[in-house]
């Protein structure tokens, strides 16, 4: 079963925003003259990649997906690495939360 409204719509948003975020660090890490600041893009990309990497698989096998856990395993763990530096303002929690309200507050 695919996840119904108003998650669907949420988590593709999700998605869709780590995306264009990741894409993003990954043009600017390849212009940035020190290497310090290229490998920071580099693992701001990777983390937020093993973040989102299970939200489709789960949208299309929502039986099985134990939503809190993913918000509190994936997302929560890297707003909590990156909270203090978030990678071109992008938060997953909050960002998640603008579409659906009634996920819950920060973990």
């Amino acid at each position: 079963m695919i996840a119904p409204e108003p998650y669907l719509s949420a988590y593709l948003h999700l998605v869709h925003r780590a995306v264009l975020v990741s894409r993003q660090l990954a043009r600017a890490s390849m212009g940035l003259p020190r290497r310090l600041f290229a490998r920071e893009s580099i693992a701001q990309v990777a983390d937020l990649q093993d973040a989102i990497h299970v939200v489709t698989e789960l949208l299309a096998n929502w039986e099985g997906c134990h939503e809190e856990k993913l918000r509190s395993t994936y997302l929560a763990a890297f707003d909590k690495k990156w909270s203090a530096n978030p990678p071109l303002g992008l938060l997953l929690l909050p960002t998640l939360r603008e579409r659906l309200p009634s996920a819950a507050p920060d973990l």
